[in-house]
């Protein structure tokens, strides 16, 4: 991460931060948010800092959060040390609708002894959105908090839709808005929605295991060589969904090797862990397979660089032929690529209600060269840039490109597992309701209209570029 720290407020704005301390002081206002210092160390703070944010982002005109006032605002300054990317990229990460132009500063202000001592300042506009701003609590659940006077609370999904709804351009009343949800007929709209889901049909059966006194899989792979598939280490046993001639034939003749039943070995939560595992290993493979660059950390597949040139797929869609340019790069000075982008998808089992499903997650992946991933920090502002230029249909659109990839235009994705089992369904797991929400129904016939079109072109893409040069420091 860059040791650039956060910038310093201009003459006029540290006058106009003064005047937020000065009112603060006055008595609580919805609007300033004092907080005592900046300290991001645990999860439970970076999820604070997130729902302060968020907070003033749905009022009417933003609001402020001012680090190092105590909440009866004495200035007693800030010990943060971090830089401002450290708090964007929190933001990032844990804010949905999040209003753009938030501005991190920090001043020197006196404090009661007419010290001059560092105070951080977050400047955030009203969300322009039609839902709130919302915020990833630690317990990993989106929250969307507002203000109540001095109080804060969280909208439920039905004030949340009521909202979204009615466009509102007010502040919020909860009061009122449940009233509206109350008295409203329900819109009798019947919508399927499409998830991101694939249902195993033919799951593994059986579980194949092999005795080892072998310690780690490093320790393994030095003995044995490195596996033509799939494996784990669980509990003094080498572990595969392949068959067990299979394993055999690694493990050596001397092996005893044994084949288990699924359905009993995932009673066991660890056990389960391990077959979830396996499988996210197997699609891994299939990927690789079939000529995706795999990142395997992270358990998601992106598109090859070909040559010095974008790479476009040419695809069947809804109902006709598409281009997606699916590799590219950002050009620097000279022409050279400042870095390359390419398409990809995070992939992971899950197990629901007693049942396997793939998971796919549509994203884009960064790479210094066309091989070598940007580092962690430096490409979340990179991603949520191309990310929020997609819409829903968009999200969409692009599933059902992955959902062809890896299927290869089949019905299904076939994982070699053992006794012919491994079949995923290429098309998502759906499900209906009679109540919707009119204006997001969208019919299959008029999302092939506008789908089928790039994004905005390159040119838009080096302009938001530009502005981001300020987390991209260090890129070739």
């Amino acid at each position: 991460m860059s040791d650039r720290r956060i910038a310093l407020a201009s003459e006029s704005e540290t006058r106009k931060l003064k005047e937020i301390i000065d009112l603060g002081r006055g008595g609580e206002r919805p609007d300033i948010e004092f907080k005592q210092d900046l300290v991001l160390d645990s999860k439970k703070q970076r999820a604070e800092l997130a729902k302060d944010v968020a907070l003033q982002a749905n009022l009417p005109n933003g609001g402020d959060v001012v680090f190092g006032v105590s909440d009866k605002g004495i200035v007693v300054g800030s010990t943060y040390p971090g830089s401002e990317e450290t708090i964007a990229s929190i933001l990032t990460n844990r804010l949905y609708y999040a209003p753009p132009g938030i501005r991190i500063t920090e001043a020197m202000v006196p404090n009661e002894q007419s010290a001059l001592v560092r105070v951080i300042w977050l400047k955030v506009p009203r969300t322009p959105f039609a839902v709130p701003c919302s915020y990833l609590d630690v317990d990993g659940i989106p929250k969307m908090p507002i203000r109540v006077g001095t109080v804060t609370k969280y909208l439920t999904p039905l004030e949340a839709v009521e909202h979204y709804r009615g466009r509102l351009g007010q502040p919020i009343h909860p009061e009122e808005v449940s009233r509206n949800v109350l008295a409203r007929n329900p819109v009798v709209l019947k919508e399927t929605i499409e998830t991101n889901l694939l249902e195993i049909t033919r799951p593994p059966t059986t579980i194949a295991t092999s005795k080892t006194d072998a310690t780690t899989e490093a320790v393994l792979f030095e003995r044995n060589g490195a596996p033509p598939f799939p494996l784990r280490l669980w509990n003094g046993n080498v572990v595969s969904l392949r068959s067990k001639e299979e394993l055999a034939r690694y493990c050596g003749p001397d092996s005893e090797t044994a084949s288990e039943s699924a359905d009993e070995f995932i009673k066991d939560l660890g056990g389960r862990r391990v077959v979830l595992g396996l499988l996210n290993l197997e699609l891994l493979s299939r990927a690789d397979s079939l000529g995706f660059m795999v990142d395997w950390e992270k358990q998601r597949v992106f598109f090859r660089r070909r040559g010095d040139v974008p790479v476009k797929h040419s695809w069947q869609s809804f109902s006709r032929r598409a281009n997606r340019t699916v590799v590219g790069f950002v050009p620097g000075p000279e022409g050279i690529p400042r870095y390359w982008y390419h398409f990809g998808a995070y992939l992971k089992t899950k197990y629901i209600a007693g049942h396997f499903f793939v998971t796919l997650s549509p994203t884009w992946v960064f790479t210094k060269d066309g091989t070598n991933l940007i580092d962690r920090e430096r490409s979340q502002s990179l991603s949520a840039s191309k990310l929020n230029r997609e819409r829903n249909d968009r999200v969409l659109y692009n599933l059902h490109l992955w959902y062809q990839l890896l299927s290869e235009n089949k019905e299904f994705i076939d994982l070699p597992l053992a006794h012919g089992q491994g079949r995923v369904e290429a098309l998502p797991v759906t499900c209906s309701m009679d109540r919707g929400i009119e204006d997001d129904s969208i019919q299959t016939s008029e999302l092939e209209l506008d789908m089928d079109s790039e994004l905005p072109g390159e040119e838009q893409d080096s302009k938001e570029d530009d502005e981001l040069d300020d987390v991209q420091d260090g890129l070739p």
